[in-house]
C-alpha cells in the first residue's frame, strides 16, 4: 500500500471532526492538508442534536426548530422555565452532515475517506503511520475522535439510554409548538431514572423519546417497549412514524491515566470529555472546542485536545452523578426541585457549561439540601 503524507489526520468523522473542519473552512486555513478517516459507508439522518444558545446563534442556519420555554413534570406537577435571552435549538444530523460534506467538497486541501477502518496507528520517523484496510497515511499531527468507553472512570459512570420516534401526528391531534418538554413524567426505581423528552418540531410533528439514566446499558428492545407504553397511555395519535433514534451516551469522568500521552497526538469528542457528565449534552461544548482548535491550527500549526473540566462544574457534576448512581429513586425530586427554584438563564448557563460564579451559587441554593445530604451520607 502507498504511503500518503498528510499534515493533519483525524481519526473518526463524527460531530467533533466535522465541526473542526467546518471552522477550518470558515477561517480559510488552506496552507495545510487535512484527512478525515471514517468507518461508516455514508452519513444518515441517525440522530438529533440540541443545545442552548443566545437568540442570535451562529448555528441558526442549521437549526430546524427552537424554543424559549422548557417544561419539567413530576407526579403530575409541572414547572416551566422561560428565557428571554436563550433558546433551545434543534439540529437534524442529516442537515449538519449535508452542510459539512458540501463544504469539504469545495476545498481541495481537505479529504474525507468513508468506508475505511483504522487498523493501527504507530510511530514512524517522528511521524505517525495510520494503517487502514485500504491505505497507509503518514502525518505528524493526529486527532483521535473515536469513541472509547475504556477511558472513563468505572466507579462514577452512568449511561444515558434513549429511544425516540419522530412522529407525524393524526390530523385531529395538535401539539403546542411553543415549548419543549425536557423532562416529563420523571420516574425512578432502584435501577434507573427515566423521563419523556418531547420536541414539538411542528404543530403536527414531534420527536418523542423515552430516556433513562442507569448504571448499565439498556437494550433497544426494552426502551422501545417502554416508549410504546408511554405513547399508548398518552393523548398522542400517530399518523406515521417517520424515523427512529436509538443511542447510549456515557455520562462520567475521563480518567486521564487511561489516555496515552504522545507528542502531537490529541483527543476530542466523547472519549475526551466532550459530553457533560451530569446531563449528556455535548454539541455546543464541541462547537466551543472546535472554534478554539481551529484558531490553534491557524496560529500555531497544531491540534488541541478537548479541555479539562473546570473545578466548580466538576464538583457539582460529581455530586449529581453520585446521587443518581447510589440513590436513583431520589433523582426525580432533586431535578424537579432544582428547576423550580432557579431562574431560566442560570439553568441554561449551568446545563451548557457556561455558568459564572453567581450561577453556581444559585445552583447550590436551588438544590434540595436535605435530600442531597442524606444521599451523600448514606453511601
Amino acid at each position: 500500500m502507498t504511503k500518503n503524507k498528510i499534515d493533519f489526520i483525524m481519526l473518526g468523522g463524527g460531530c467533533s471532526a466535522l465541526s473542526l473542519i467546518n471552522n477550518i473552512i470558515k477561517k480559510k486555513i488552506n496552507n495545510y492538508s487535512f484527512l478525515i478517516i471514517e468507518k461508516r459507508q455514508k452519513y444518515n439522518d441517525d440522530k438529533s442534536w440540541c443545545f442552548w444558545d443566545k437568540n442570535n446563534s451562529q448555528y441558526k442556519n442549521l437549526t430546524e426548530s427552537n424554543w424559549d420555554s422548557f417544561s419539567f413534570n413530576y407526579k403530575k406537577k409541572s414547572n416551566i422555565l422561560n428565557s428571554s435571552i436563550y433558546k433551545y435549538f434543534y439540529i437534524r444530523s442529516s442537515v449538519f452532515y449535508e452542510n459539512s460534506l458540501k463544504a469539504i467538497s469545495n476545498n481541495k486541501n481537505i479529504t474525507l475517506k468513508l468506508n475505511e477502518s483504522i487498523l493501527e496507528v504507530k510511530n514512524q520517523d517522528n511521524n505517525y503511520l495510520v494503517i487502514t484496510n485500504k491505505a497507509k497515511y503518514l502525518s505528524k499531527n493526529i486527532l483521535d475522535t473515536r469513541n472509547n468507553i475504556n477511558v472513563f472512570n468505572k466507579d462514577s459512570l452512568l449511561y444515558q439510554c434513549f429511544l425516540g420516534y419522530e412522529i407525524k401526528l393524526n390530523r385531529n391531534t395538535k401539539y403546542n409548538p411553543s415549548k419543549v418538554l425536557l423532562m416529563h413524567d420523571m420516574q425512578a426505581n432502584k435501577d434507573f431514572f427515566s423521563f419523556s423528552y418531547i420536541l414539538p418540531l411542528k404543530k403536527d410533528h414531534i420527536l418523542y423519546e423515552f430516556t433513562t439514566f442507569s448504571k448499565s446499558k439498556l437494550s433497544k428492545s426494552y426502551l422501545e417497549k417502554k416508549l410504546k407504553e408511554k405513547l399508548k397511555n398518552s393523548s398522542i395519535k400517530i399518523s406515521k412514524i417517520i424515523k427512529k433514534e436509538f443511542g447510549i451516551i456515557p455520562m462520567g469522568f475521563i480518567n486521564k491515566k487511561n489516555i496515552p500521552k504522545k507528542s502531537n497526538f490529541f483527543y476530542a469528542g466523547t472519549a475526551a470529555g466532550a459530553v457533560r457528565p451530569s446531563s449528556g449534552y455535548a454539541f455546543f461544548r464541541i462547537q466551543q472546542w472546535a472554534e478554539k482548535a481551529s484558531i490553534a491550527i491557524k496560529k500555531n500549526g497544531s491540534f488541541i485536545s478537548h479541555p479539562k473540566e473546570k473545578i466548580l462544574p466538576h464538583i457539582l457534576d460529581k455530586i449529581l452523578l453520585k446521587i443518581i448512581l447510589n440513590n436513583p429513586q431520589n433523582t426525580p425530586e432533586i431535578f424537579f426541585s432544582f428547576t423550580k427554584n432557579i431562574s431560566a438563564n442560570s439553568f441554561v448557563r449551568f446545563m451548557s457549561g457556561n455558568a459564572n460564579v453567581i450561577d453556581y451559587f444559585k445552583v447550590i441554593l436551588a438544590m434540595p439540601k436535605k435530600i442531597i445530604l442524606k444521599c451523600l451520607i448514606e453511601k
